[in-house]
């Protein structure tokens, strides 16, 4: 399928947006104007706007039935695919906020996260195992599908929508409120942007748990757009491109990990020749120079770059696009001016000039609130005198000359060694200016030694010698002294959430096997091994800086939990481990070193 000329000439309905609309109304508009223009693309075929509308319709009579009238949240715990939309559409159209769930979250997890917010029941699909207990019922989708004769309940701008978890990368996920007429704000300031009309086609590749699923599932189905649906979990990135161009996808939303991910697997040539892209929009983290270049040399001249800032709690917050061969004065790609209002604050909360600081952020379509969370809602949002509702974002920023908007990460990626301030994504920026480096991540642990900064990266040519050593000697001219992490790590790939962004948590614990400095073993084996370890010890990761040392017995185990301990290890690592030798040196590195002899390495 490629991008229809008659549609792309096509006037949007969003651009005839009212604020006092909701997405069921904006969604039945856009099925009026051609209910027969194809909504999503499938393994089969197309499922056209109309069949959408009249799913979505019989899933909401469906939970009208089953669950009554009521506004109480309904998770949705699907895998990624196009089934996702017409649930979500059918919880909207029952009246009720949907509740993004992710089928990779721990069960202990979901069962805290749907408590927490009070989802009467989740719409699961064949893949969700029926038999984990999520203290709600669970309603198969494929059971929702039948005629009902209840009716669509009427929703309003002001009604509750969404309930989605933050991402995730630095903690616990949290349930971000938001009500339709947030939704539609954010979804009409990106459609302008990016100037989507009917005949696109939209990637959706960000699970339905994050607020980056909402600009690709709601910017494409508000706006006549065709959705193609790409998961990062199980599709092949070697067919990536393959997937770009039979869904003739026009405009492609991807994190920029995910973007460094896939850039390797995709042909200058190829995409000249055959796709349709005209929009490569990057999102969710700093996109860096690096990011710009590789984007330019992969994909055809008529292709247009945007670098979007915004978080679940704000919408977007800006959006830029540089234009090829722009010169930039950073290593991070401006975000260009902000179309909400941005101020910043620094670690005292107290507001400064212009940055660098926390970007704070004032709107009137804020999110609400996070469900369940008093405190931190208290945290994040508060109200400024004269200038209203405004969110702490987190970030790190500071406004150009020409005022347009640097994001320059996380705030709680500043870190502090031998007494000095580090930013762990400079570091990173310098990192990959090594001709051998695709991708990496920089994160500080304790060890024996204190405070230490290990990066992880992925080789551009992992069958080659390693080339960690060579590039610190390199990096040594490069930052100052505290900026050289003391272990850097070459992996096949780095650890990531569901919706393609690095998973910061994952990754300090493979750093904090690697600084334990177990001999004779990888990376990814001493971070299983020390999981191992401190699980069976009901120690919590990182908690003890001079683990590997200690003898088993006195950091209060015991034979039983010795036991189990070996008994796991035997089955992970394929070799026989007798409780007698373990007792002749029970600590970690002893268990490490009889891993190595008995393994002949």
């Amino acid at each position: 399928m490629t991008t229809s000329e008659t549609g792309r000439n096509a006037t949007s309905s969003l651009h005839s947006w009212d604020a006092s609309d909701s997405i069921p109304s904006r969604f039945r508009a856009v099925v009026n104007e051609d209910p027969d223009r194809p909504a999503l693309t499938t393994e089969t075929g197309e499922v056209s706007y109309g069949a959408l509308l009249a799913e979505a319709t019989m899933i909401a009579g469906s939970l009208e039935s089953r669950l009554g009238s009521g506004t109480e949240p309904v998770g949705v715990l699907m895998n990624h695919s196009p089934a996702i939309v017409g649930v979500t559409l059918g919880v909207l159209l029952a009246g009720r906020p949907y509740l993004g769930l992710s089928p990779y979250m721990a069960a202990p997890d979901l069962r805290r996260l749907i408590r927490r917010v009070g989802a009467i029941a989740v719409v699961a699909d064949d893949t969700i195992d029926p038999d984990e207990a999520l203290g709600v019922p669970s309603l198969l989708c494929d059971d929702l599908g039948v005629p009902s004769e209840r009716m669509c309940r009427p929703t309003s701008a002001e009604s509750l929508a969404s309930l989605l978890a933050t991402s995730g990368t630095t903690g616990p996920a949290s349930a971000v409120v938001d009500n339709h007429a947030n939704i539609l704000n954010n979804i009409v300031n990106y459609s302008h942007f990016l100037d989507i009309r009917p005949g696109d086609v939209h990637s959706c590749a960000h699970p339905i748990a994050f607020g980056a699923s909402r600009l690709d599932v709601f910017g494409g189905i508000l706006n006549g757009a065709t959705l193609a649906f790409f998961d990062p979990m199980t599709d092949s990135l070697a067919g990536f491109q393959g997937w770009l161009v039979k869904a003739g996808v026009s405009i492609l939303h991807l994190t920029p990990s995910l973007f460094r991910s896939v850039v390797p697997w995709l042909e200058r040539d190829a995409l000249e020749a055959d796709s349709v892209v005209r929009v490569v929009h990057l999102g969710s983290e700093p996109v860096t120079t690096r990011d710009l270049r590789s984007f330019e040399k992969t994909f055809p001249v008529s292709a247009r770059f945007v670098n979007r800032y915004g978080a679940t709690e704000t919408g977007t917050i800006a959006m830029h696009s540089p234009g090829r061969d722009a010169e930039l004065h950073t290593d991070h790609v401006p975000v260009g001016k902000p179309c909400l209002r941005v101020m910043f604050a620094d670690e005292s909360r107290q507001f400064i000039d212009r940055g660098p600081g926390e970007i704070v952020v004032a709107s009137e379509y804020l999110a609400l609130g996070y469900a369940g969370d008093a405190e931190k809602t208290h945290d994040k949002f508060t109200t400024v005198e004269g200038v209203g509702r405004v969110y702490f974002t987190g970030d790190r920023g500071k406004l150009e000359n020409d005022g347009s908007l640097v994001h320059l990460g996380r705030v709680d990626r500043l870190t502090k060694v031998n007494g000095k301030w580090v930013n762990l994504q400079t570091i990173e920026t310098a990192i990959m200016d090594h001709v051998r480096v695709h991708d990496c991540v920089v994160v500080d642990v304790e060890d024996a030694s204190g405070r230490a900064l290990v990066g992880l990266l992925v080789d551009v040519k992992p069958d080659e010698d390693d080339p960690t050593s060579t590039i610190k000697r390199w990096l040594r001219d490069r930052v100052t002294r505290a900026e050289v992490p003391r272990h850097l790590v070459r992996l096949p790939a780095l650890p990531s959430l569901p919706r393609g962004k690095t998973d910061l948590g994952r990754a300090r614990q493979i750093a904090w096997a690697v600084s334990m400095g177990l001999p004779g073993l990888q990376p990814l084996e001493s971070d299983r091994l020390l999981r191992f370890w401190v699980e069976a010890l009901g120690l919590r990761s990182g908690s003890s800086t001079k683990v590997a040392g200690e003898s088993f017995f006195e950091l209060g185990g015991d034979s039983l939990r010795a036991m189990h301990l070996l008994a796991r290890v035997e089955a992970e690592f394929e070799i026989k481990l007798p409780l007698s030798g373990f007792l002749l040196d029970p600590t970690l590195r002893g268990l490490a070193q009889t891993l190595t002899r008995e393994d002949g390495s």
